[in-house]
């Protein structure tokens, strides 16, 4: 699994879901996440973030390389401001979504406090009629 596979689970899924979601590249700005996402009015920002497992303690810090500052800043003012955004975070076969005010803690907990602070988690595998509501409401 890398953040590739998990783009290419979900998009198709959302698709046919009726939203409408575009995977963003780009090297000129830090920060920007990985999907953009329209439906029925509705636009919003999807960071996208794996682990292979979860830590062996559940005391251990729930650490996510590559989980940058700037991303946690996109997510964080644009959700202030009123736009939709997320952090949907797989870790082994777990799912988890998290609005922009908790993303900014990801990477900093344990995984307690992370099942606890998701809008929604999914054991195995994502619900993408109960997504596409968290997404689009």
């Amino acid at each position: 699994m890398n953040e590739a596979t998990l783009r290419n689970y979900v998009r198709p899924r959302l698709a046919a879901k009726g939203v409408l979601p575009t995977h963003h590249e780009d090297a000129l700005n830090s920060g920007i996440p990985d999907l953009s996402y329209s439906h029925g009015g509705v636009h919003g920002w999807i960071e996208l973030k794996w682990l292979e497992a979860w830590p062996k303690r559940e005391a251990t810090i729930v650490r996510i390389q590559h989980y940058t500052k700037e991303q946690k800043h996109f997510l964080l003012s644009r959700g202030r401001a009123g736009g939709r955004c997320w952090l949907l975070l797989r870790i082994g076969r777990a799912h988890m979504i998290f609005n922009h005010e908790a993303s900014r803690y990801v990477g900093e907990q344990n995984a307690a406090w992370l099942e606890f602070s998701a809008t929604e988690a999914w054991d195995n595998g994502i619900d993408f009629e109960q997504l596409t509501r968290i997404l689009t409401k």
